[in-house]
This record gives C-alpha cells, structure tokens and sequence, in this order.
C-alpha cells in the first residue's frame, strides 16, 4: 500500500466515525426530546385523568346506593313498611357484597366479604329511617362514609323522600356534603354522623 492510500483510508475511518458520533447525538437528543414532550403531555393531562376516575367512580357509587334503595323498599314491602334495625338485616336482600364498597374507597377488606360482618367494613353510613309521619322527607338514609371516596368533593346520598322516585332518580350528588350538613344542622336532635374528612357543622 501507497502512503497516499494509507492516508485516504485513515481520514475516511475518521470521518466515518465523527459522522457516526454526529448521528447518535442527533438520535439521543431526538429521543430526549421525545421523553420531555412524553411528560409534558402526561402532566398536562393528569388532571382530566383523575377528573375523569372520579366521575366514573361517582356513576358506579351512585349505582351501588341505587340496588341498596330497591333493596330497602323490597325490605319495606316484607316488613310492613319497616326498615331494617342495620345493614346486616339486609344480607337476604343483597346478593353482592360489593354493594357495601363503594367504588372511590381505598380502605382495605377483609380476605372474604360476609355481608352478616358488614358493619366492620361497611363503606356507606346507614341510619335507619324512624318512619311515622313527621320524619323529614329528606331524611339521610344511606350515604359515603367518608369524602375521600370522591376526592372530597361530594357524597352520594340517598333520602327518604328519593324512595317513591324510579331507581337512578333516587341518588343525590351531594356537592361538598351541603345537603347533608344542612339537615344535621336544622336536626340536631337527630344526631346525624357527618362522613369522614368533613368540617363539622359549627
């Protein structure tokens, strides 16, 4: 070999290595930048992700209390318009257990859900309906037990008065647990529980 060859050879060897050093730094930082525009974009959309849970675990919640209020009135037509003393008395009626969760709780179950131990992991406040006819027609029946469920937001609420309405119609949104907060206040005879996380009403 020519020294003039040997040096053809050793200058395209090196441009062959800066042009292959000059692509790979062209495809990390496309890749960077690809990893960055990822995170942006998931971050932006963080919030209307969880705004999103939340609302689809608000629809199943008000579902749930929807079975629980036609399991009530069937409750109601067997024990003449009675209700029942705690929601253990409803295990005949509910076939499921998960109607005692509600879909936004984080609390841990036990292994095997036995509706006759709901009131050790029941998701819901039950208050049994006193009945004659001077109980308010807003009277709580069953509601969230605790705010975080929805994020804080609001409650599920079912009503004395809701019963007589058709199943999905029987549910309130309760934005912020006014509703609830505002019979407790005008009943404080009553007692009513407010749910976990909630100001107590002053």
């Amino acid at each position: 070999n020519s020294p003039t060859t040997g040096w053809w050879r050793r200058e395209t060897r090196a441009t062959t290595v800066a042009l292959a050093r000059k692509d790979m730094k062209r495809k990390v930082i496309i890749a960077a930048i690809g990893v960055v525009t990822m995170g942006v974009a998931l971050a932006a959309g963080m919030p209307y992700c969880n705004a999103a849970r939340h609302e689809a675990s608000r629809t199943r919640c008000m579902s749930r209390l929807a079975s629980f209020g036609s399991a009530l009135v069937m409750y109601g037509l067997d024990h003449d318009g009675a209700f029942p003393a705690n929601i253990v008395e409803m295990a005949p009626y509910c076939n499921n257990a998960m109607l005692f969760i509600c879909p936004g709780s984080r609390t841990r179950r036990p292994a095997s859900l036995d509706i006759a131990t709901a009131t050790s992991w029941f998701d819901y406040i039950y208050i049994p309906w006193p009945g004659g006819t001077n109980t308010p027609p807003d009277y709580p029946i069953i509601y969230d037990r605790s705010m975080s469920h929805h994020g804080g937001k609001g409650i599920s609420l079912l009503t004395v008065g809701e019963l007589q309405r058709p199943k999905m119609e029987r549910i309130i949104w309760d934005e912020g647990a006014q509703r609830l907060k505002g019979f407790a206040s005008q009943h404080p005879e009553l007692k009513i529980p407010l749910p976990e996380h909630l100001k107590p009403v002053e």
